[in-house]
Protein backbone atom coordinates (compact mmCIF):
# COMPACT_ATOMS: atom_id res chain seq x y z
CA UNK A 1 0.00 0.00 0.00
CA UNK A 2 1.28 3.45 -0.88
CA UNK A 3 0.85 5.97 1.94
CA UNK A 4 0.71 9.70 1.21
CA UNK A 5 1.51 12.41 3.74
CA UNK A 6 4.38 14.37 5.21
CA UNK A 7 4.96 12.17 8.28
CA UNK A 8 6.60 8.81 8.68
CA UNK A 9 4.83 5.68 9.87
CA UNK A 10 5.08 4.79 13.56
CA UNK A 11 4.04 2.07 15.99
CA UNK A 12 0.84 4.01 16.63
CA UNK A 13 -0.06 4.52 12.96
CA UNK A 14 0.80 0.90 12.19
CA UNK A 15 -1.57 -0.22 14.97
CA UNK A 16 -4.41 1.89 13.59
CA UNK A 17 -3.97 0.46 10.09
CA UNK A 18 -3.58 -3.09 11.39
CA UNK A 19 -6.96 -2.81 13.14
CA UNK A 20 -8.67 -2.04 9.83
CA UNK A 21 -9.15 1.72 9.66
CA UNK A 22 -10.90 2.65 6.41
CA UNK A 23 -10.12 6.37 6.83
CA UNK A 24 -7.10 7.69 8.72
CA UNK A 25 -6.21 11.37 8.71
CA UNK A 26 -3.08 12.06 10.77
CA UNK A 27 -3.47 15.85 10.42
CA UNK A 28 0.31 16.25 10.55
CA UNK A 29 0.95 17.65 7.06
CA UNK A 30 2.12 21.13 6.15
CA UNK A 31 -0.46 21.46 3.34
CA UNK A 32 -2.89 24.20 4.45
CA UNK A 33 -5.88 22.86 2.50
CA UNK A 34 -5.72 19.04 2.61
CA UNK A 35 -5.30 16.32 5.23
CA UNK A 36 -4.22 13.14 3.49
CA UNK A 37 -5.92 9.79 4.05
CA UNK A 38 -3.40 7.14 5.14
CA UNK A 39 -5.93 4.30 4.82
CA UNK A 40 -7.99 5.22 1.74
CA UNK A 41 -8.41 7.71 -1.04
CA UNK A 42 -10.74 10.31 0.45
CA UNK A 43 -8.78 13.19 1.92
CA UNK A 44 -10.13 15.88 4.23
CA UNK A 45 -10.73 19.37 2.86
CA UNK A 46 -9.62 21.91 5.47
CA UNK A 47 -11.23 25.26 6.19
CA UNK A 48 -9.16 28.41 6.56
CA UNK A 49 -9.60 28.25 10.33
CA UNK A 50 -7.48 25.09 10.56
CA UNK A 51 -3.76 25.69 11.10
CA UNK A 52 -0.92 23.18 11.03
CA UNK A 53 2.21 22.32 12.96
CA UNK A 54 1.05 21.92 16.60
CA UNK A 55 2.76 19.24 18.68
CA UNK A 56 0.90 15.94 18.30
CA UNK A 57 -0.69 13.70 20.89
CA UNK A 58 0.23 10.18 19.80
CA UNK A 59 3.76 10.11 21.19
CA UNK A 60 5.43 9.44 17.83
CA UNK A 61 6.71 12.94 17.13
CA UNK A 62 4.16 13.81 14.45
CA UNK A 63 2.25 17.07 14.37
CA UNK A 64 -1.40 17.94 14.96
CA UNK A 65 -3.79 20.56 13.60
CA UNK A 66 -5.39 23.44 15.48
CA UNK A 67 -9.09 24.23 14.97
CA UNK A 68 -10.02 27.83 15.81
CA UNK A 69 -13.63 27.24 16.94
CA UNK A 70 -15.24 29.21 14.11
CA UNK A 71 -17.29 28.16 11.11
CA UNK A 72 -14.06 28.16 9.08
CA UNK A 73 -12.27 25.85 11.52
CA UNK A 74 -13.71 22.63 10.16
CA UNK A 75 -12.62 19.72 7.96
CA UNK A 76 -14.83 17.53 5.79
CA UNK A 77 -14.35 14.34 3.82
CA UNK A 78 -14.21 14.90 0.08
CA UNK A 79 -16.86 12.36 -0.99
CA UNK A 80 -20.26 11.35 0.36
CA UNK A 81 -21.19 7.90 1.68
CA UNK A 82 -24.15 6.21 3.28
CA UNK A 83 -24.28 6.52 7.06
CA UNK A 84 -22.71 3.37 8.54
CA UNK A 85 -24.68 1.04 10.81
CA UNK A 86 -21.47 -0.22 12.43
CA UNK A 87 -18.40 1.95 12.93
CA UNK A 88 -15.80 3.35 15.29
CA UNK A 89 -14.62 6.97 15.29
CA UNK A 90 -11.28 7.75 16.96
CA UNK A 91 -9.40 10.99 17.63
CA UNK A 92 -6.93 12.67 19.97
CA UNK A 93 -7.97 16.07 21.36
CA UNK A 94 -6.43 18.83 23.47
CA UNK A 95 -8.44 21.86 24.58
CA UNK A 96 -9.26 24.31 27.36
CA UNK A 97 -12.50 25.51 25.76
CA UNK A 98 -15.57 26.24 27.87
CA UNK A 99 -17.79 26.53 24.79
CA UNK A 100 -17.76 22.89 23.75
CA UNK A 101 -18.07 21.91 20.11
CA UNK A 102 -18.20 18.92 17.78
CA UNK A 103 -15.04 16.85 17.56
CA UNK A 104 -16.15 14.47 14.82
CA UNK A 105 -19.50 13.49 13.34
CA UNK A 106 -21.47 12.44 10.29
CA UNK A 107 -23.50 15.15 8.56
CA UNK A 108 -25.63 15.45 5.47
CA UNK A 109 -23.99 18.66 4.17
CA UNK A 110 -20.45 19.17 2.95
CA UNK A 111 -20.49 22.87 3.88
CA UNK A 112 -22.33 24.95 6.46
CA UNK A 113 -24.41 23.25 9.15
CA UNK A 114 -25.97 19.92 8.20
CA UNK A 115 -29.72 19.30 8.23
CA UNK A 116 -29.19 15.63 9.06
CA UNK A 117 -26.52 14.96 11.68
CA UNK A 118 -25.74 12.20 14.16
CA UNK A 119 -23.03 9.58 14.86
CA UNK A 120 -21.17 12.42 16.47
CA UNK A 121 -18.79 13.02 19.35
CA UNK A 122 -19.00 16.47 20.90
CA UNK A 123 -17.89 18.30 24.02
CA UNK A 124 -20.27 20.08 26.35
CA UNK A 125 -19.45 23.48 27.83
CA UNK A 126 -18.32 21.74 31.03
CA UNK A 127 -15.78 19.60 29.17
CA UNK A 128 -17.70 16.32 29.35
CA UNK A 129 -17.74 14.27 26.15
CA UNK A 130 -20.95 13.05 24.51
CA UNK A 131 -21.48 10.37 21.86
CA UNK A 132 -24.85 10.18 20.18
CA UNK A 133 -26.83 8.63 17.35
CA UNK A 134 -30.40 9.22 16.16
CA UNK A 135 -32.50 6.02 15.86
CA UNK A 136 -35.67 8.13 15.92
CA UNK A 137 -34.62 9.99 19.08
CA UNK A 138 -31.44 11.59 20.41
CA UNK A 139 -29.67 8.64 22.03
CA UNK A 140 -26.56 9.83 23.86
CA UNK A 141 -24.03 8.57 26.37
CA UNK A 142 -21.84 10.99 28.32
CA UNK A 143 -18.57 10.81 30.23
CA UNK A 144 -18.69 11.46 33.95
CA UNK A 145 -15.43 13.43 33.85
CA UNK A 146 -14.46 16.61 32.02
CA UNK A 147 -11.57 16.68 29.55
CA UNK A 148 -11.04 20.39 28.77
CA UNK A 149 -7.92 20.46 30.96
CA UNK A 150 -5.30 21.32 28.35
CA UNK A 151 -3.99 17.74 28.16
CA UNK A 152 -4.12 15.28 25.27
CA UNK A 153 -6.96 12.75 25.48
CA UNK A 154 -7.72 9.68 23.37
CA UNK A 155 -11.43 9.58 22.44
CA UNK A 156 -13.08 6.56 20.80
CA UNK A 157 -16.79 6.02 20.06
CA UNK A 158 -18.43 2.99 18.45
CA UNK A 159 -21.86 1.83 17.31
CA UNK A 160 -22.76 -1.79 16.57
CA UNK A 161 -25.25 -4.52 17.43
CA UNK A 162 -23.66 -4.38 20.89
CA UNK A 163 -24.84 -0.79 21.36
CA UNK A 164 -23.13 2.57 21.81
CA UNK A 165 -19.76 2.71 23.57
CA UNK A 166 -17.56 5.65 24.54
CA UNK A 167 -13.92 5.31 25.60
CA UNK A 168 -11.52 7.96 26.89
CA UNK A 169 -7.83 7.36 27.62
CA UNK A 170 -8.05 3.58 27.48
CA UNK A 171 -11.17 3.29 29.66
CA UNK A 172 -14.76 2.59 28.71
CA UNK A 173 -16.53 5.57 30.29
CA UNK A 174 -20.11 5.05 29.02
CA UNK A 175 -22.21 2.51 27.16
CA UNK A 176 -25.83 1.91 26.14
CA UNK A 177 -26.58 -1.58 24.83
CA UNK A 178 -30.11 -0.61 23.85
CA UNK A 179 -29.10 1.70 20.98
CA UNK A 180 -27.82 -0.17 17.94
CA UNK A 181 -28.58 2.12 15.00
CA UNK A 182 -28.69 5.70 13.78
CA UNK A 183 -30.49 7.77 11.18
CA UNK A 184 -30.32 6.51 7.60
CA UNK A 185 -29.02 9.14 5.17
CA UNK A 186 -26.06 9.91 2.92
CA UNK A 187 -23.45 12.34 4.12
CA UNK A 188 -19.86 13.18 5.01
CA UNK A 189 -17.53 12.63 7.95
CA UNK A 190 -16.76 16.05 9.41
CA UNK A 191 -14.03 17.00 11.88
CA UNK A 192 -13.97 20.07 14.13
CA UNK A 193 -17.55 21.26 13.77
CA UNK A 194 -21.11 20.79 12.48
CA UNK A 195 -24.66 21.17 13.70
CA UNK A 196 -25.47 20.01 17.26
CA UNK A 197 -28.79 21.86 17.56
CA UNK A 198 -31.37 20.13 19.76
CA UNK A 199 -29.03 17.54 21.24
CA UNK A 200 -28.61 16.92 24.98
CA UNK A 201 -25.98 19.13 26.57
CA UNK A 202 -25.88 21.32 23.46
CA UNK A 203 -22.77 23.50 23.80
CA UNK A 204 -22.48 27.20 23.14
CA UNK A 205 -20.44 26.53 19.99
CA UNK A 206 -20.94 23.97 17.23
CA UNK A 207 -17.24 24.30 16.35
CA UNK A 208 -14.43 22.85 18.47
CA UNK A 209 -11.56 25.09 19.57
CA UNK A 210 -8.36 23.17 20.25
CA UNK A 211 -5.94 20.66 18.76
CA UNK A 212 -7.04 17.45 17.02
CA UNK A 213 -4.71 14.65 15.97
CA UNK A 214 -4.87 11.25 14.24
CA UNK A 215 -8.55 10.88 13.34
CA UNK A 216 -9.59 7.39 12.20
CA UNK A 217 -12.84 5.75 11.07
CA UNK A 218 -13.29 1.96 11.20
CA UNK A 219 -16.06 -0.16 9.62
CA UNK A 220 -16.17 -2.27 12.80
CA UNK A 221 -16.63 -1.68 16.52
CA UNK A 222 -13.19 -1.76 18.13
CA UNK A 223 -12.93 -3.94 21.21
CA UNK A 224 -11.80 -2.60 24.57
CA UNK A 225 -8.56 -4.52 24.06
CA UNK A 226 -7.93 -2.73 20.73
CA UNK A 227 -8.74 0.67 22.22
CA UNK A 228 -6.36 0.04 25.11
CA UNK A 229 -3.70 -1.13 22.67
CA UNK A 230 -3.91 2.15 20.72
CA UNK A 231 -3.63 4.16 23.92
CA UNK A 232 -0.56 2.17 24.97
CA UNK A 233 1.02 2.62 21.52
CA UNK A 234 1.12 6.36 22.24
CA UNK A 235 3.66 5.60 24.97
CA UNK A 236 1.21 6.07 27.85
CA UNK A 237 0.61 3.71 30.75
CA UNK A 238 -2.60 1.71 30.58
CA UNK A 239 -5.06 2.10 33.47
CA UNK A 240 -6.19 -0.96 35.43
CA UNK A 241 -3.24 -3.36 35.65
CA UNK A 242 -4.05 -7.09 35.64
CA UNK A 243 -4.18 -8.51 39.20
CA UNK A 244 -1.47 -10.90 40.36
CA UNK A 245 -3.71 -13.54 42.00
CA UNK A 246 -5.50 -16.33 40.11
CA UNK A 247 -9.02 -15.28 41.07
CA UNK A 248 -8.39 -11.65 40.21
CA UNK A 249 -6.87 -12.60 36.86
CA UNK A 250 -9.84 -14.81 35.97
CA UNK A 251 -12.29 -12.00 36.65
CA UNK A 252 -10.13 -9.37 34.91
CA UNK A 253 -9.72 -11.56 31.82
CA UNK A 254 -13.50 -11.98 31.60
CA UNK A 255 -13.73 -8.22 30.85
CA UNK A 256 -16.03 -7.03 33.65
CA UNK A 257 -17.55 -3.58 33.48
CA UNK A 258 -16.50 -3.02 37.10
CA UNK A 259 -14.64 -5.12 39.66
CA UNK A 260 -14.66 -3.90 43.26
CA UNK A 261 -12.32 -6.02 45.39
CA UNK A 262 -13.41 -4.19 48.58
CA UNK A 263 -10.05 -4.43 50.28
CA UNK A 264 -9.81 -0.79 51.33
CA UNK A 265 -9.18 -0.05 55.01
CA UNK A 266 -9.97 3.68 54.90
CA UNK A 267 -11.86 6.11 52.71
CA UNK A 268 -15.12 6.05 50.77
CA UNK A 269 -13.82 4.91 47.36
CA UNK A 270 -14.09 1.25 46.31
CA UNK A 271 -11.35 1.01 43.69
CA UNK A 272 -12.22 -0.66 40.40
CA UNK A 273 -9.75 -3.42 39.48
CA UNK A 274 -11.11 -3.71 35.92
CA UNK A 275 -9.61 -1.72 33.02
CA UNK A 276 -12.53 0.74 33.11
CA UNK A 277 -11.82 2.82 36.21
CA UNK A 278 -15.45 2.63 37.37
CA UNK A 279 -14.87 3.17 41.07
CA UNK A 280 -17.64 2.58 43.59
CA UNK A 281 -18.58 4.63 46.65
CA UNK A 282 -19.05 3.28 50.18
CA UNK A 283 -21.96 4.81 52.08
CA UNK A 284 -24.18 4.18 55.08
CA UNK A 285 -23.22 1.64 57.73
CA UNK A 286 -20.09 -0.23 56.65
CA UNK A 287 -16.93 -1.56 58.30
CA UNK A 288 -13.69 -1.96 56.36
CA UNK A 289 -10.75 -4.24 57.09
CA UNK A 290 -12.48 -7.63 57.40
CA UNK A 291 -10.75 -10.89 56.53
CA UNK A 292 -10.40 -11.87 52.89
CA UNK A 293 -12.21 -14.75 51.22
CA UNK A 294 -9.79 -15.18 48.33
CA UNK A 295 -6.29 -16.58 48.59
CA UNK A 296 -3.43 -14.60 47.11
CA UNK A 297 -5.34 -11.40 46.49
CA UNK A 298 -5.38 -8.14 48.41
CA UNK A 299 -6.29 -8.64 52.06
CA UNK A 300 -9.58 -7.33 53.34
CA UNK A 301 -13.33 -7.29 52.93
CA UNK A 302 -16.10 -4.89 53.89
CA UNK A 303 -18.97 -5.48 56.29
CA UNK A 304 -22.37 -3.86 55.67
CA UNK A 305 -24.98 -3.39 58.38
CA UNK A 306 -28.12 -4.56 56.54
CA UNK A 307 -29.72 -1.15 57.06
CA UNK A 308 -28.17 1.41 54.72
CA UNK A 309 -24.64 0.10 54.19
CA UNK A 310 -23.81 -0.29 50.52
CA UNK A 311 -21.32 0.15 47.72
CA UNK A 312 -22.76 1.90 44.68
CA UNK A 313 -21.46 2.80 41.25
CA UNK A 314 -20.82 6.35 40.08
CA UNK A 315 -21.43 5.80 36.38
CA UNK A 316 -24.95 6.09 34.94
CA UNK A 317 -26.08 3.08 32.89
CA UNK A 318 -28.89 3.15 30.34
CA UNK A 319 -31.41 0.32 30.40
CA UNK A 320 -29.21 -2.78 30.84
CA UNK A 321 -30.83 -5.90 29.38
CA UNK A 322 -28.21 -8.59 29.91
CA UNK A 323 -25.73 -8.70 32.78
CA UNK A 324 -24.33 -10.72 35.68
CA UNK A 325 -23.60 -9.78 39.30
CA UNK A 326 -21.07 -11.79 41.29
CA UNK A 327 -20.23 -11.31 45.00
CA UNK A 328 -18.43 -13.57 47.46
CA UNK A 329 -20.27 -13.37 50.80
CA UNK A 330 -20.57 -15.03 54.20
CA UNK A 331 -24.03 -15.34 55.75
CA UNK A 332 -25.16 -15.94 59.31
CA UNK A 333 -28.29 -17.12 61.05
CA UNK A 334 -30.42 -14.01 60.87
CA UNK A 335 -33.97 -13.85 59.57
CA UNK A 336 -34.05 -13.30 55.85
CA UNK A 337 -35.44 -10.07 54.48
CA UNK A 338 -36.39 -9.21 50.95
CA UNK A 339 -36.84 -5.46 51.02
CA UNK A 340 -37.55 -3.30 48.01
CA UNK A 341 -35.44 -1.01 45.86
CA UNK A 342 -36.07 1.99 43.67
CA UNK A 343 -36.24 1.28 39.95
CA UNK A 344 -33.31 2.55 37.90
CA UNK A 345 -34.06 5.36 35.51
CA UNK A 346 -34.75 4.03 32.00
CA UNK A 347 -33.14 5.56 28.95
CA UNK A 348 -35.11 7.46 26.35
CA UNK A 349 -37.50 5.46 24.24
CA UNK A 350 -37.78 2.49 26.59
CA UNK A 351 -40.40 1.18 28.92
CA UNK A 352 -40.00 1.84 32.62
CA UNK A 353 -37.23 -0.25 34.12
CA UNK A 354 -38.00 -2.94 36.68
CA UNK A 355 -36.10 -4.25 39.67
CA UNK A 356 -35.34 -7.69 41.01
CA UNK A 357 -34.26 -9.19 44.30
CA UNK A 358 -31.92 -11.88 45.49
CA UNK A 359 -32.78 -12.97 49.04
CA UNK A 360 -31.28 -15.38 51.57
CA UNK A 361 -33.29 -16.69 54.53
CA UNK A 362 -32.73 -19.19 57.31
CA UNK A 363 -35.12 -21.69 55.75
CA UNK A 364 -35.17 -21.24 51.98
CA UNK A 365 -31.55 -20.55 51.09
CA UNK A 366 -30.89 -17.92 48.43
CA UNK A 367 -33.52 -17.04 45.85
CA UNK A 368 -33.75 -14.62 42.96
CA UNK A 369 -36.69 -13.08 41.19
CA UNK A 370 -37.44 -10.39 38.60
CA UNK A 371 -39.07 -7.20 39.81
CA UNK A 372 -42.77 -7.48 39.12
CA UNK A 373 -46.06 -7.61 40.95
CA UNK A 374 -46.03 -11.43 40.83
CA UNK A 375 -42.39 -12.57 40.68
CA UNK A 376 -41.32 -16.07 39.76
CA UNK A 377 -38.62 -17.35 42.12
CA UNK A 378 -35.58 -19.40 41.26
CA UNK A 379 -34.42 -21.03 44.50
CA UNK A 380 -31.65 -23.53 45.31
CA UNK A 381 -32.38 -26.58 47.42
CA UNK A 382 -30.18 -25.71 50.39
CA UNK A 383 -29.56 -22.77 52.72
CA UNK A 384 -26.30 -20.80 52.84
CA UNK A 385 -26.55 -18.88 56.10
CA UNK A 386 -23.91 -21.08 57.73
CA UNK A 387 -21.25 -18.48 58.45
CA UNK A 388 -19.03 -19.68 55.60
CA UNK A 389 -17.91 -17.82 52.50
CA UNK A 390 -20.08 -18.52 49.44
CA UNK A 391 -19.71 -17.53 45.78
CA UNK A 392 -23.01 -16.16 44.40
CA UNK A 393 -23.83 -15.31 40.80
CA UNK A 394 -27.11 -13.76 39.64
CA UNK A 395 -27.84 -13.04 36.01
CA UNK A 396 -30.38 -11.08 34.05
CA UNK A 397 -31.15 -11.56 30.38
CA UNK A 398 -34.09 -11.56 27.97
CA UNK A 399 -34.20 -15.38 28.25
CA UNK A 400 -35.84 -15.04 31.65
CA UNK A 401 -35.59 -17.30 34.67
CA UNK A 402 -33.71 -20.57 34.37
CA UNK A 403 -33.27 -23.32 36.98
CA UNK A 404 -30.61 -22.65 39.58
CA UNK A 405 -27.48 -24.74 39.12
CA UNK A 406 -24.95 -25.61 41.81
CA UNK A 407 -21.69 -27.44 41.73
CA UNK A 408 -18.87 -28.20 44.12
CA UNK A 409 -15.83 -26.20 43.00
CA UNK A 410 -12.52 -28.00 42.78
CA UNK A 411 -10.16 -27.28 45.64
CA UNK A 412 -12.85 -25.91 47.95
CA UNK A 413 -14.03 -27.65 51.09
CA UNK A 414 -17.39 -29.40 51.06
CA UNK A 415 -19.22 -26.69 53.00
CA UNK A 416 -17.88 -23.92 50.75
CA UNK A 417 -19.95 -24.66 47.68
CA UNK A 418 -20.88 -22.02 45.21
CA UNK A 419 -24.17 -20.40 46.13
CA UNK A 420 -25.65 -21.07 42.72
CA UNK A 421 -26.45 -19.47 39.41
CA UNK A 422 -29.60 -17.34 39.30
CA UNK A 423 -30.93 -16.24 35.96
CA UNK A 424 -33.19 -13.23 36.17
CA UNK A 425 -35.41 -11.35 33.78
CA UNK A 426 -34.64 -7.92 35.15
CA UNK A 427 -32.99 -4.63 34.44
CA UNK A 428 -31.75 -4.00 37.93
CA UNK A 429 -31.74 -5.80 41.25
CA UNK A 430 -30.72 -5.62 44.86
CA UNK A 431 -29.13 -8.41 46.83
CA UNK A 432 -30.22 -8.94 50.46
CA UNK A 433 -28.56 -11.61 52.57
CA UNK A 434 -30.46 -11.56 55.87
CA UNK A 435 -29.28 -8.48 57.75
CA UNK A 436 -26.58 -8.16 55.14
CA UNK A 437 -27.54 -6.07 52.13
CA UNK A 438 -25.52 -5.37 49.01
CA UNK A 439 -26.92 -3.01 46.45
CA UNK A 440 -25.60 -3.94 43.04
CA UNK A 441 -26.30 -1.34 40.42
CA UNK A 442 -27.40 -2.63 37.01
CA UNK A 443 -24.79 -2.64 34.30
CA UNK A 444 -24.35 -3.23 30.64
CA UNK A 445 -24.76 -5.65 27.77
CA UNK A 446 -21.74 -7.41 26.31
CA UNK A 447 -21.07 -9.20 23.07
CA UNK A 448 -19.18 -12.41 22.46
CA UNK A 449 -18.75 -15.70 24.25
CA UNK A 450 -19.70 -16.73 27.75
CA UNK A 451 -16.46 -15.72 29.48
CA UNK A 452 -17.96 -15.44 32.94
CA UNK A 453 -18.59 -19.15 33.30
CA UNK A 454 -15.21 -19.90 31.75
CA UNK A 455 -13.64 -17.70 34.39
CA UNK A 456 -15.49 -19.56 37.12
CA UNK A 457 -14.33 -22.90 35.77
CA UNK A 458 -10.73 -21.69 35.60
CA UNK A 459 -10.65 -20.18 39.05
CA UNK A 460 -13.89 -18.86 40.55
CA UNK A 461 -14.59 -20.32 43.93
CA UNK A 462 -11.57 -22.61 43.65
CA UNK A 463 -9.49 -19.62 44.69
CA UNK A 464 -11.50 -19.09 47.89
CA UNK A 465 -9.58 -19.28 51.11
CA UNK A 466 -9.99 -22.66 52.87
CA UNK A 467 -10.26 -21.23 56.34
CA UNK A 468 -13.42 -22.21 58.23
CA UNK A 469 -15.44 -19.35 59.66
CA UNK A 470 -12.92 -16.75 58.56
CA UNK A 471 -15.57 -14.28 57.42
CA UNK A 472 -16.46 -11.22 59.42
CA UNK A 473 -20.12 -11.25 60.38
CA UNK A 474 -22.22 -9.52 57.75
CA UNK A 475 -19.05 -9.26 55.61
CA UNK A 476 -18.97 -9.12 51.86
CA UNK A 477 -15.99 -9.58 49.61
CA UNK A 478 -14.98 -9.40 45.97
CA UNK A 479 -18.06 -7.76 44.58
CA UNK A 480 -17.84 -8.13 40.82
CA UNK A 481 -20.02 -6.55 38.21
CA UNK A 482 -19.75 -8.66 35.08
CA UNK A 483 -21.82 -8.16 31.95
CA UNK A 484 -23.32 -11.46 30.84
CA UNK A 485 -22.79 -12.30 27.21
CA UNK A 486 -25.81 -13.61 25.34
CA UNK A 487 -25.83 -16.99 23.68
Amino acid sequence: MVVSGDGASSAYSDGVLADGAQDYWRLDESDPATAYNWAGFDDLNLGTGVSRGADGGTGDGDKASTFDGTDNGRAVKATAAQAPSTFTAEAWIKTTTTSGGKIIGFGGNQTGNSGNYDRHVYMQNDGKIVFGTYPGFTATITSAAAYNDGQWHHVVASLSSGGESLYVDGRRVARNAGVTSGQDYAGYWRVGGDNIGGWPGQPASFAFQGQIDDVAIYPTALSLEQVRSHYALSGRTLPGARPADAYGQAVYDADPDAYWRLGETVGTVAADASPNGSDGIYSGGYTQGGQSAVSGGPAGSVGVDGNNGQVSGTEAVSNPQTYSEEPVVPHHHHPGRQGSSASPTPSSGTAAATTATCTCSTTAGCASAPGSASPTWSTPTRAYNDGQWHHVVAEGSPSGLKPVRRRRPQGVEHDRRRAGLHRLLARGWRLHLGRQQLELLPRRHRRGGDLLLDAERRAGAAALDGRQGAGREHGAHRLVHQARRPT
